[in-house]
């Protein structure tokens, strides 16, 4: 179970999210409310907080410059951003603070639930992460002195996004048995090759939604991938929704 704090200067939002959704069927056993920074950091000091709903408009300190804090303190937490439409262009900044989602204003019982639903599934996926990352962690440590492990982290930060990028063909380049690649980036990345492309890429189709008027079979493009269908599936499966509907979340909300 989940503890969740929600942060606005809006009692009337505190109350609304409480009562609309039935947490305790996604997950949630217990709640907590802030109406400013202080008191969220507060209670962030105190309590295990696992989710945090954070209003992009309050008084004193913002949203934004809140959410930066509270990822410094522990970058585990995880923040849904609670925004309106006129503060849609800050959120490509949200995403760099490592901000996790978000709400729009006004927010109803569906989007509440789907939102903490994605966040919760989130949690228990980078729990799964944790724990390979740990039984790779003595892998992990000498890495930085392989230069096998250098050249293979080198050539996935230069080539994610290259729609030829495959197994084989960076094997081949870098002139390793696939099965010993294989092996090397379970051991950096603590998941498989294909699982990792995937998350990478839909990290940044996410943020060429949010940032850009890109089309879908740009956006695919760009992040590495020939069919649109294929990436717009992905999509859909990763996050919830199309990337069609993720980037006209906002109008759709707003009528």
């Amino acid at each position: 179970m989940y503890k969740l704090l929600i942060v606005d200067d809006e009692p009337i939002i505190r109350r609304g999210i409480k009562t609309l959704a039935i947490l305790s069927e996604i997950g949630i056993d217990e709640i907590f409310e802030a109406g400013n920074a202080d008191k969220c950091l507060e209670i962030v000091d105190k309590e295990h907080i696992d989710i945090i709903m954070l209003d992009i408009n309050m008084p004193n300190t913002d949203g934004l410059t809140l959410a930066k804090i509270l990822k410094e303190k522990n970058k585990k937490i995880a923040i849904i951003m609670i925004t309106g439409y006129d503060y849609f262009e800050y959120m490509q900044t949200a995403i760099r603070i490592g901000v996790d989602d978000y709400l729009l204003k006004p927010v109803n019982k569906t989007d509440i639930e789907l939102v903490l639903r994605r966040i919760i599934d989130k949690i228990k996926t980078n729990i799964v992460k944790d724990k390979l990352m740990e039984i790779h962690s003595e892998y992990e440590n000498i890495s930085y002195d392989n230069s096998s492990f250098k050249a293979v982290k080198e050539y996935m930060k230069k080539n994610i996004f290259d729609s030829k990028l495959s197994l084989g063909l960076m094997a081949e380049e870098l002139g390793f048995n696939s099965s010993y690649l294989s092996g090397i980036i379970k051991q950096i990345y603590g998941i498989p090759f294909q699982e990792y492309v995937g998350i990478k890429r839909m990290e940044q189709a996410k943020i060429l939604c949010l940032s850009t008027d890109m089309k879908n079979y740009e956006i695919a493009e760009k992040i590495g991938y020939d069919d649109v269908n294929y990436f717009t599936n992905k999509f859909k499966k990763t996050f919830g929704i199309t990337p069609k509907q993720f980037k006209q979340g906002i109008k759709l909300n707003e009528n």
